[in-house]
């Protein structure tokens, strides 16, 4: 797979998980909503939840996973009130929701200068424009961005490695150079 080493890593983390079913990892396959907030709850370790106002998330395997990613503010509902939670994520909506992660400033950020930039949505565009500009995502080697496409799962692993270098999930002492963004997940972590 063209991400292999991203996806072990991730996989020796334990933020990238197979399907309770057996049937492996699946890096083809697309992501749902539950799925990249799941992801993203693994790497972040939110703490706090919100209560639950959306009549599609019953309880099941992602609900208090959503919710945690609802107070943490990188996932919220649409205009009709409801989660989506098995919906398919597009490559724009990770694109928002990844920038909301890292608080990105993207009110300013140049166009990506993708050959399909017009077909990126207006309220996708300042974000997925900063995600490029900070070098998080990329497009494909015909120039196109695929904002419409949903973004597979081995995609959005490698959009995650380009955001977090490193990830610390014991306590220790490190010595590492960190050229990037890295996340300390538990106290008593120190890097020098």
């Amino acid at each position: 797979h063209w991400n292999q080493a991203g996806l072990q890593e991730r996989i020796d983390y334990g933020i990238y998980k197979g399907y309770d079913n057996g049937s492996g990892y699946g890096p083809y396959n697309t992501t749902t909503r539950a799925e990249l907030v799941a992801f993203l709850d693994r790497i972040m370790e939110y703490k706090l939840t919100s209560d639950n106002t959306y009549p599609d998330v019953e309880k099941d395997w992602y609900t208090d996973v959503l919710l945690r990613g609802v107070a943490a503010g990188v996932i919220c509902g649409d205009d009709a009130g409801t989660m989506r939670p098995n919906d398919l994520v597009t490559r724009e909506e990770a694109a928002v929701i990844l920038a909301r992660v890292l608080d990105l400033d993207s009110a300013g950020a140049q166009p990506g200068g993708f050959a399909d930039a017009n077909a990126i949505s207006p309220w996708a565009q300042n974000s997925v424009n900063a995600m490029v500009a900070a070098g998080y995502i990329h497009g494909y080697p015909d120039g196109s961005f695929g904002p419409k496409r949903p973004i597979t799962r081995a995609e959005l692993i490698g959009m995650l490695d380009n955001m977090f270098t490193d990830l610390y999930q014991k306590a220790g002492t490190y010595n590492k150079d960190v050229a990037g963004s890295a996340v300390v997940a538990k106290s008593g972590t120190t890097l020098k």
